[in-house]
């Protein structure tokens, strides 16, 4: 029961701090490098700094798609 409660509050003050850095950095995010990226089931678009270790979430509802999508060729 110690060991679940622990458990429980370690998860609390670990979403609270994602919270609080998504938060603060919703004016311009500093993202240095992305990492693993997943879409919640209303839109948002997760994405993880794995340099920073921070996780950004990014509003996705209000955007449309382009009429026309061109491919892009990258020359190594």
């Amino acid at each position: 029961m110690i060991n679940f409660k622990k458990t429980a509050l370690a998860t609390l003050l670990f979403a609270a701090s994602v919270a609080v850095a998504t938060t603060a950095h919703a004016a311009k995010p500093d993202l240095k490098f992305a990492g693993a990226l997943e879409f919640s089931d209303t839109g948002t678009l997760f994405v993880g700094d794995n340099y920073s270790g921070a996780i950004y979430a990014f509003d996705m509802t209000g955007a449309s798609a382009p009429e026309k999508v061109a491919p892009v060729n990258i020359v190594d």
